[in-house]
């Protein structure tokens, strides 16, 4: 999913060298510690986004981030989590029930 705005706050994005709350960054929106995969905006679960939310996510899916306020609740956002995970061929719950 590519844009020139957060996938998360919509705020625009900046090419910078400095950590600037507006930078562009790379998201996994399903974390690769919970079987995220993906290297590039083409791919369906990576995303552009600003680095105070790509921060404020952290490992968290976005659902979940977006769910303990730490994200804006989006469709743009919600829609992209979904279009991961089907991506992906699982489910988050699946993979949080595995064992380590």
């Amino acid at each position: 999913m590519t844009s020139d705005r957060c996938l998360y706050c919509d705020r625009p994005l900046v090419l910078s060298r400095y950590d600037q709350p507006d930078k562009l960054t790379l998201d996994h929106i399903i974390p690769k510690a919970l079987g995220g995969t993906g290297h590039g905006v083409s791919d369906p679960n990576v995303a552009l986004s600003c680095l105070a939310c790509n921060s404020a996510k952290a490992n968290r899916t976005a659902s979940e981030a977006m769910a303990l306020g730490l994200i804006p609740t989006t469709e743009r956002a919600i829609a992209a989590e979904h279009a991961a995970l089907k991506h992906l061929g699982h489910s988050v719950d699946i993979i949080r029930k595995e064992p380590s």
